[in-house]
């Protein structure tokens, strides 16, 4: 069953990414603006490269939809914009975890403007994830419990994202996946790049970007989620795509494994708390999550 290799590379893919992003924002750079700044000069190559080998004409495309795909820019940017902002301040396994309540929202929105239907099971799921978000979010045990000051920023991120899936779905009812993806980044990027007007953004930019060996690391960083994008639709092409969806929720466990690794081997790489009562605490938020997202997208 090779669908299930790709299928588990996918989230494993992304899952390292994020712990890469959580390396440079501690160690190289502290702000989450000016790494999504870098991440966009790789992202605008992609769009390029997608349709160079894929051409469109832009004629062919109706003003709605070019509002749409310059608000799903907008909604990718948010997104990426409020997650490292969040990974800025927290732990990327706390990031990530709560980051997936995303597919509530997904539920929800396509309920309002797409009209489908939630059943009860799913309903089930959609408790399940904000069980476990909740978990995920408390810092906090003894005498009064306390949440993680990032917990807002990442239910923004996640709300964006949930707006990212459903304007896919109703783009993908006129350009191709490849189309709606290459128009996304350029426009993702296009909005990261806004920062660089302030001097002071473009000066951090600069410097970050400088460093040759820091920008390689960005580039692979990039060349990895690709390479989990591309697993997934591999996997997606072999087997229902709901089968795929469901194992990619497996993401935040990934984040979490990689992140106890690197906090017992590679200390100086990444580090977080590997406490008992901590941990215990995670994975039991992280199967809520997954069980959740898996139910929704069953």
């Amino acid at each position: 069953m090779n669908w299930v290799f790709f299928a588990l590379a996918a989230p494993m893919a992304y899952a390292f990414s994020e712990i890469l992003a959580k390396f440079f924002l501690e160690k190289k750079v502290k702000n989450g603006a000016t790494l999504l700044s870098a991440i966009s000069i790789f992202r605008i190559i992609m769009a390029v490269a997608i349709l160079l080998i894929v051409p469109i004409s832009f004629f062919e495309i109706s003003i709605s939809s070019w509002l749409l795909v310059i608000l799903l820019g907008f909604a990718a940017f948010a997104h990426y914009l409020f997650l490292l902002r969040g990974m800025e301040k927290e732990d990327a396994s706390t990031v990530v975890a709560l980051v997936f309540v995303f597919p509530v929202f997904v539920a929800l929105l396509a309920t309002i403007f797409l009209g489908e239907q939630l059943s009860p099971l799913k309903w089930f799921g959609m408790v399940a994830i904000v069980v476990g978000v909740i978990l995920a979010s408390i810092k906090k045990f003894d005498k009064k419990i306390i949440f993680s000051s990032v917990l807002g920023l990442i239910i923004l991120s996640a709300f964006f994202e949930g707006i990212v899936e459903i304007l896919d779905k109703v783009l993908l009812s006129e350009m191709n996946f490849w189309h709606v993806s290459a128009f996304t980044y350029i426009f993702l990027s296009l909005f990261s790049f806004s920062f660089l007007l302030k001097k002071k953004n473009f000066g951090d930019f600069k410097k970050f970007v400088g460093d040759k060996k820091i920008l390689a690391f960005v580039g692979l960083k990039e060349l990895i989620a690709m390479g989990g994008f591309f697993a997934f639709l591999i996997a997606a092409s072999t087997t229902d795509v709901s089968v795929v969806s469901a194992l990619f929720a497996t993401q935040p466990f990934f984040v979490l494994v990689f992140a106890i690794i690197s906090t017992i081997f590679f200390p100086k790489f990444l580090k977080e708390s590997v406490e008992k009562k901590t941990l215990l605490v995670k994975i039991v938020a992280i199967i809520f999550i997954v069980v959740g997202a898996i139910i929704i997208s069953a």
